[in-house]
């Protein structure tokens, strides 16, 4: 998706092009600011809001929120839940 160059390192904001950043700001992803239960961040997708993107776009943006989810080693140990 971010070819080979990208492999050994993280994915930024930089690493997207004007589609990916559409498809973020269509408010398609979201993290919700709560957890749940067991202390699991909350990514929700609405599909309802869901523009005409490129499937390519939407991989992208997909895959930047979900590589940026973990930002803590609470939520490498505890995971995300994704509420579609």
């Amino acid at each position: 998706l971010f070819g080979e160059e990208s492999l050994d390192r993280d994915i930024t904001a930089e690493d997207l092009d004007e589609d990916d950043v559409k498809c973020l700001l269509e408010g398609y992803f979201q993290y919700s600011p709560f957890r749940d239960r067991s202390g699991r961040k909350l990514c929700l997708e609405f599909p309802g809001v869901r523009t005409k993107t490129t499937v390519r776009a939407e991989l992208r943006a997909r895959f930047y929120v979900w590589a940026n989810s973990v930002e803590t080693l609470v939520d490498v140990s505890t995971g995300v839940v994704l509420v579609n």
